[in-house]
Order: structure tokens, then sequence, then C-alpha cells
């Protein structure tokens, strides 16, 4: 019940990256004191509540794995971007290192946290970005949707359509000097310490062929441009041990390298 409740309170009224004023506003005295006492977050015995009622129910959460923030990423979890966030869809679809966590968490499957339906809402929206489906389309394969709250659905698709980020990005970010291929790096030590990036997905103003090869120390990715963008046909991200002390990644096309990098 409680999950519920901050799931709600969270979406309407928080912002991405924040949970606990937002939640103790509103509740009141007597609540407020009961659930959190003196400290930031709720007491012990909330969060066990919380943590067998998501195991029993196969909620999804991330109890066990983060510390302070399992609360706030497992809350989260529940609806996946807030109201006040949603004024930021135009920038998450087009770039991937901007995404709060909670998204990136419900369309990563290498997290155990997937959820398809989520990923399917997130994909008619990044059509609709990129114009390769019309506002009457995208609407009916959201009606549906239960990510997608009816009274957020006009807005959501108002912002999904807005260009600013993308111009913004295309003036400022894709130049040679400010441009990087790999992006999203995240370190992870399961099952051997390695770090993951993500393919930008926006290729540079200088790619335009259709087929590429990403060449990263002895491993090599194929690479395909489509009308959304560009993406590794066979992975979602590029793994690089961590005992690697310096890689060095080339992009070619069939004809050139396109750029080398080194990745430390």
């Amino acid at each position: 019940m409680f999950l519920l409740f901050c799931s709600e309170v969270a979406r309407e009224d928080a912002i991405e990256g924040e949970l606990w004023p937002t939640i103790k506003s509103a509740l009141n005295g007597p609540l407020r004191q009961a659930l959190f006492g003196q400290i930031a977050v709720p007491k012990i015995i909330i969060r066990d509540g919380t943590e067998d009622v998501c195991r029993m129910l196969r909620l999804r959460h991330v109890f066990g794995r983060d510390g302070e923030q399992s609360w706030m990423r497992t809350v989260f979890l529940q609806f996946g971007f807030t109201r006040r966030g949603i004024k930021n869809i135009d920038r998450w679809l087009v770039a991937r290192e901007h995404l709060p966590v909670a998204v990136g968490d419900l369309l990563d499957s290498s997290r155990g946290l997937k959820s398809d339906s989520f990923a399917s809402m997130w994909q008619t929206l990044q059509e609709l970005h990129w114009h390769t489906l019309d506002i009457d389309r995208a609407t009916e394969k959201l009606t549906h949707n239960p990510w997608l709250r009816v009274e957020d659905q006009a807005l959501t698709l108002s912002e999904a359509q807005s260009s600013r980020f993308r111009e913004s990005h295309d003036d400022e970010g894709l130049s040679a000097d400010r441009y990087h291929l790999l992006v999203d790096k995240r370190l992870r030590l399961i099952p051997e310490p390695h770090f993951e990036f993500h393919l930008n997905p926006i290729p540079p103003t200088w790619c335009e062929g259709e087929r590429y090869t990403l060449e990263a120390g002895p491993e090599r990715w194929s690479i395909s441009r489509s009308d959304n963008g560009w993406e590794f046909d066979h992975a979602q991200v590029l793994c690089i041990p961590l005992a690697a002390t310096t890689t060095e990644v080339d992009l070619s096309s069939a004809d050139k390298a396109l750029c080398d990098r080194s990745c430390c």
C-alpha cells in the first residue's frame, strides 16, 4: 500500500532524481512521523515490509542492490517517468545518455527489469519523434498501454514530436570535436568486471552510408543505418574488460576508416 501511494504521488508531483521531500509533503504530521520518524527515508520496518511485498507479488524492485538509492529506483520502476518529466521526452528519445535511471532499467533486458510493454511504448514515441509514424497511428498504438495514463497521453505525444533538443543536438552535439560515438558508460561487475557502452543512436553528420563496422580491440560489431538512426546489428551494448588499460576503437565503412578513438 505504501509503495502504491509513493508511486502515485511521485508520478504526479515529483521530479526525476528526487522522491522523499515530495512524499513527505503529501503526508500529515502524524503519518509522516509514523513512517519516517527523524530520518530522511522510511523506517526499516516499512522498507522490509515493502521489500517482502515486492518479492511476494513479483513487482520490479532493486532492494538489495543499490543501498539507499534502491528505494527511489524501486518507486520509479512502478511508473517509469513523472508527469513533470514529460517535458524532457524529446531529449530522452534523442540521446540515451540523458535517460532517467528507471527508464533505462525498463528498456534494458540485461538488468532483469525490462518491461516489454514499456519498451513498446518507447518505440512508438521514438517513431513519432522521427516522423516514421503519424500521430493517429501512435495514438492508436498507445491507447491501451498500461504505462501511459489517459490524462498524460496528449502531453506526451506533443512533447515526443518536439524538435527542440534534436535541433540543438544537431547544431551543437554532432560536430567532429564534440561528437561521442559511444555513450552511457557503466561499470558492471558480473560475470567479470567490465565497462558497458551504448552506441550513440544518432549518427554523426559525416557518416552517410548504410553499414559500418566498429572495431574495439579484437572484437568487431556491425552497425546498420535506419530511419531512426543507427544501431548494432547483433548486440545492445559494447563491453570492454576492466583489465584493458587502453582499447583502440575504430569505425569504418566499406571504403575507409572514419574515426579512431581510445577508450581508457
